[in-house]
């Protein structure tokens, strides 16, 4: 069973101190390899760490802000986010959402197609059942 992720990192408010505590912690942990990498096709894998960076940095975007690494200090901090790097947050964003409606679009398409086809299936069916040739008795 998968472990759950880092609660700060999916829940929908944004605490900055607890959220840089958090995510200092998971890069200690991915800084000495104690997590699985995500697969080949990029699925997160059951420890939760990839995902809950992904998640903190996310929600640190959504609210304004940045994960900065001080090399000179070894230790992270939260910045605002650039113009620049507003900039480019939105735009993957909306990139991000447009996939997502399309691919929603494409599955809610699928499932009436299926559903269709199950049915006229199950018509067949009853059709065939009601509509038994009587066998010619010699």
């Amino acid at each position: 069973m998968r472990k759950a992720s880092n609660p700060m990192a999916t829940q929908g408010t944004f605490n900055k101190e607890q959220s840089l505590k958090d995510w200092t912690e998971l890069n200690r942990i991915i800084s000495v390899g104690a997590y699985d990498e995500r697969d080949h096709e990029g699925n997160y894998t059951e420890d939760g760490i990839e995902e809950s960076i992904d998640n903190l940095e996310t929600l640190g975007a959504q609210n304004g802000f940045v994960f900065h690494w001080h090399q000179d200090e070894k230790r992270w901090s939260l910045e605002p986010l650039s113009k620049d790097e507003k900039v480019a947050y939105q735009a993957a964003w909306s990139v991000r959402k447009k996939t997502m409606s399309l691919f929603l679009t494409w599955l809610q398409s699928s499932i009436t197609i299926w559903k269709r086809v199950i049915s006229v299936c199950c018509q067949k069916k009853t059709m065939k059942s009601n509509h038994k040739i009587p066998h010619a008795k010699g």
